[in-house]
């Protein structure tokens, strides 16, 4: 009982790790675009630095969700091809 218990926590976790992941991809996709038109409308450079500023959210994100895989990789053991 407790091991299903255990077993339904972990899940739980895993779920809300991974929705704070797409919530932080939005946040930070619509912030780089938002410091990017504010750069536009400084330059008259339309739609360049929106689509910079996405860009650059993006891969801010990207480099962040590879560092907690390896940082969840390390706590587990480094071993992930013997899982089950």
């Amino acid at each position: 009982m407790k091991e299903e218990k255990d077993k339904n926590s972990d899940s739980q976790g895993d779920y809300y790790r991974w929705v704070t992941v797409g919530i932080e991809y939005a946040v930070l996709m619509m912030l780089g675009a938002f410091l990017g038109s504010l750069l536009d409308r400084i330059q008259n450079t339309e739609p360049g630095f929106i689509i910079i500023g996405a860009l650059a959210g993006f891969a801010l994100q990207l480099y962040i969700v590879l560092k907690r895989g390896r940082e969840d990789d390390d706590d587990s053991g480094g071993d992930s091809e013997n899982k089950p």
